[in-house]
């Protein structure tokens, strides 16, 4: 199904920030992935901000270890500006 994470190894994020600060501290990035569970009880906040080059990150969910109960996904951009997210996908 569209949200089913199982037998998936990386999540691809492609987005535009050329018209977008990217802003950040270690202990808030300036980009994450959060993976949580039906009930909210299982989340893992990781951060991607090294992972996004030249408009595109591929985010290995190796180090989620509840993919098959995982139903929600966030992407947290810290900035200004605009920013456009032209695709979501997952890829194996």
């Amino acid at each position: 199904t569209a949200g089913d994470l199982t037998g998936f190894t990386h999540i691809v994020l492609e987005a535009d920030l050329t018209t977008f600060n990217l802003g950040g501290s270690d202990e808030y990035p300036g980009i994450e992935l959060k993976i949580v569970n039906a009930d909210d009880s299982k989340a893992k906040t990781i951060n991607i901000t090294s992972l996004f080059s030249n408009g595109k990150a591929e985010i290995p969910l190796s180090s989620f270890d509840f993919l098959a109960e995982a139903t929600k996904i966030q992407f947290c951009f810290r900035g200004t500006g605009t920013l456009t997210v032209n695709d979501i996908s997952k890829a194996k």
